[in-house]
């Protein structure tokens, strides 16, 4: 149950590790650093069912559907959904989520993205991922 839900400003820093949820489901967990100025990471996760939609938030950050993610995502300004929610009667730690933009994204798209996702992550043995070392070209 959700206790509570805010908004915040902030950029992409570019930072996008492998990481796993507590229940062994992989996932990306991609650096913003907040206008207030805290390190935060928005985990993306890579199950069958979610990809999707994580291959659509990073397509609305600048991702080419292709490439390394973090240098066409760094510097990015992206709006964050924090929300703290109740869990066994405790309230839990801040989790942090890509507001979804109005840019259409085609099921076209998001198919061959996550087809995309799942070659690189084959071919590399784990997620296609690496620091930037200067920002994409905006699309939007």
């Amino acid at each position: 149950m959700a206790i509570g839900k805010t908004y915040a400003n902030g950029k992409v820093t570019g930072i996008v590790k492998e990481g796993e949820s507590s229940q062994g489901k992989p996932r990306y967990e991609v650096g913003v650093k907040l206008d207030s100025g805290e390190d935060v990471y928005v985990f993306l996760y890579m199950s069958p069912d979610a990809a999707k939609y994580s291959a659509e938030k990073l397509q609305r950050l600048g991702w080419d559907g292709a490439s390394a993610i973090g240098p066409q995502i760094k510097d990015k300004p992206c709006r964050i959904c924090i929300k703290i929610e109740e869990w066994e009667g405790k309230e839990t730690a801040p989790k942090y989520d890509f507001v979804r933009a109005e840019k259409e994204v085609t099921g076209d798209t998001k198919a061959s993205m996550f087809e995309s996702l799942k070659a690189a992550a084959k071919e590399a043995g784990a997620f296609p991922v690496a620091e930037a070392s200067k920002p994409a070209k905006p699309l939007f």
